[in-house]
């Protein structure tokens, strides 16, 4: 069996639909904003202020997991001083943003394998409640930021296992591959 490569039927999600996706994953993260901040999403924010002030990781920041979330969480952290907000929220928001661009590029993709717009919709929310809520206290962890980032690229090699080869074309679904 020869693998053919995805993209061209995609058919656009209606706006209300997006809608509903959007408004999901807003819900999720006002309802992850009314409790605490993880303790140890909120030691590595914390700390990775004190880098920005001139602290050393390892002399002035000790912690047992490398530095490479800290250097991570810096643009953040930068972003929330450039702006004069709070830490946390800006970092809810960055996070909630991640989500936001792993759901689109997932609709990109499940568009370019030709699912319909009402699966889509209801596998989006779906996953939308499983990246707010479903991740309980571990909302803004390196895993769950892991597994928002990685989501795509899972759609992609379970298509690829079903031997339907992945394109680029599937990432760069625009209006007009629907017309080819």
């Amino acid at each position: 069996m020869q693998a053919q490569p995805i993209g061209g039927n995609a058919e656009r999600m209606p706006f209300a639909a997006t809608m509903a996706v959007l408004v999901t994953l807003l819900f999720g993260g006002l309802i992850q904003s009314m409790t605490y901040l993880n303790h140890d999403v909120a030691w590595v924010l914390y700390s990775t202020e004190r880098l920005l002030d001139g602290g050393t990781f390892g002399r002035d920041i000790i912690a047992a997991n490398p530095p490479l979330i800290w250097w991570i969480n810096a643009p953040i952290a930068w972003l929330a001083r450039l702006l004069g907000a709070d830490p946390v929220n800006t970092f809810r928001a960055v996070v909630l943003v991640v989500l936001a661009a792993s759901l689109t590029a997932s609709d990109r993709i499940l568009a370019s394998i030709g699912m319909h717009p009402r699966a889509r919709v209801g596998l989006l929310i779906g996953l939308a409640l499983i990246l707010t809520l479903g991740v309980n206290r571990d909302f803004g962890q390196r895993e769950h930021l892991a597994v928002a980032l990685c989501l795509p690229w899972l759609l992609i090699m379970a298509r690829r296992v079903e031997g339907i080869a992945p394109s680029r074309a599937c990432l760069l679904y625009t209006s007009d591959a629907a017309d080819d």
